[in-house]
């Protein structure tokens, strides 16, 4: 019960503070999403999903939801030894031994636990998961959202031209 009330209190306050960010611009008759330099902004663990697939998931999982890969590589670096990298249409999965890594993806048809794919616009990704800071990424900026409890694990956005161009799940599985 506890821990309900202090969720829905975090969500008024994080509510209250991107409305007070909003509300200038919206006045001044330019609608924008503000910038916010805090990049500390978490999700929980459920929420840390793409179609129902997360890291430590099997790889069989994987394909059952994204279907028979298109080709199989050797990873490279620290996991050659026992890690492969899995191309399905629009999506990127990186394996250890049997359990999912990474997963990147550019294919609409996927999407994250609470709803977001590609295509979406960065005003829906701040509304879903929380305002955060941009980072300089390849064509544009990516945010990033830190898994709760701390584990390594991050959910991510590349957005070009206002739009989630791809979504990246990565960390420790």
């Amino acid at each position: 019960m506890i821990e309900t009330r202090m969720e829905e209190m975090s969500k008024h306050l994080k509510f209250i503070v991107f409305l007070g960010m909003y509300l200038p611009s919206l006045a001044a008759g330019q609608p924008t999403i503000p910038r916010h330099d805090t990049a500390d902004v978490y999700i929980k663990e459920r929420q840390f999903k793409l179609s129902g697939v997360s890291l430590g998931s099997s790889i069989r999982s994987a394909e059952r939801v994204f279907g028979k890969p298109d080709s199989v590589a050797s990873a490279e670096g620290v996991y050659a030894d026992t890690g492969r990298t899995y191309y399905f249409e629009g999506v990127e999965v990186c394996v250890d031994g049997n359990q999912v890594w990474t997963i990147r993806c550019k294919n609409p048809k996927h999407r994250t636990a609470n709803g977001i794919r590609v295509g979406a616009s960065i005003a829906r990704v701040f509304q879903t998961y929380g305002v955060t800071s941009k980072q300089p990424a390849d064509k544009g900026y990516r945010v990033s959202y830190i898994v709760w409890p701390p584990s390594g694990a991050y959910l991510a956005f590349d957005i070009i031209d206002g739009k989630v161009a791809q979504i990246v799940l990565d960390g420790e599985p």
